[in-house]
């Protein structure tokens, strides 16, 4: 039997305008936020995914950094070079910008065998805590990646996801953390979410998983970036074991199982993070290979 999934991954899947500078002035604020996460710079040229997008950086070990200041969006930049550098390849050290325990697990399990060295906060004495005050799932990667390379003085993986339900203007969104308020939790969100969707027939509750994706340099320049989509729809009641978040809500309607019931094997090859990760580790490879 062959299903179907309608499902979307990206890494910087769009045309991704640069430049070496740029003035966020110049352009005025309501065009800058109707760009694309990935396209926010104007350029007279356009750089295709399959670009080298890494530069040199001499091998270090870890050592503090001075924590950014806040960022503009407009100071982020898809770092590119035609000469690509030795320094992820020689010290195989990244730092996973995440507490979550099961992305950690999924992503170590992912990178391990690529012979690198993972690190996660629980590894390092000190707290530091990013703010996510992007807009955008792929802003908020951004800065999680940036902040937490530039403070650990390490190459950062960053991730960001969420659910978008249309009939919901998008929300949860970038909030589907936090989406029932102060306190929120796994539980609370779910039972929002229902009440928000009470009103609403099974053919209006189309919803869909985002995963974003960035690795930065320990410097806070961003080389890759990757976004996976699942799509699926919100029941009315939840059901399954597995999975968190929104998980037991999440039905992928070919399997008739939601994301808590699904085996993990099945989750691995079709969930939004298993696409955002398979983009973003076919570029790492790609770039470690060069």
């Amino acid at each position: 039997m062959k299903f179907s999934f309608e499902v979307k991954s990206t890494y910087s899947a769009f045309p991704i305008n640069l430049k070496t500078s740029h003035n966020s002035e110049a352009t005025p604020r309501s065009q800058r936020r109707e760009r694309n996460a990935v396209n926010d710079f104007p350029s007279d040229r356009s750089l295709s995914p399959t670009d080298a997008v890494l530069v040199s950086y001499e091998c270090r070990s870890a050592r503090k950094f001075t924590p950014p200041l806040a960022r503009s969006r407009s100071n982020f930049k898809l770092q590119t070079s035609s000469t690509l550098m030795p320094l992820l390849a020689q010290c195989k050290t990244l730092f996973l910008g995440t507490n979550n325990r099961k992305k950690i697990v999924e992503l170590v399990n992912l990178l391990e065998p690529r012979g690198f060295d993972i690190k996660v906060p629980a590894d390092f004495p000190d707290v530091y805590d990013v703010d996510e005050t992007g807009t955008t799932f792929m802003e908020n990667a951004r800065l999680k990646a940036t902040s937490q390379a530039i403070h650990r003085g390490l190459w950062a993986v960053g991730e960001d996801s969420g659910l978008c339900v249309p009939e919901l203007g998008g929300r949860p969104g970038i909030y589907s953390a936090r989406f029932s308020g102060p306190g929120a939790n796994d539980q609370t969100n779910n039972a929002f979410l229902l009440k928000e969707m009470q009103s609403l027939p099974l053919e209006k509750r189309r919803a869909y998983y985002v995963s974003t994706i960035a690795l930065s340099d320990p410097e806070g320049g961003i080389h890759i970036e990757a976004q996976g989509e699942c799509w699926g729809r919100i029941l009315t009641e939840p059901r399954g074991e597995g999975g968190f978040g929104y998980d037991p809500l999440f039905e992928i309607e070919e399997y008739h199982q939601t994301f808590a019931e699904l085996g993990l094997a099945v989750k691995r090859e079709i969930s939004h993070r298993a696409r955002a990760l398979g983009a973003f580790l076919k570029r790492l490879d790609e770039l470690i290979a060069e």
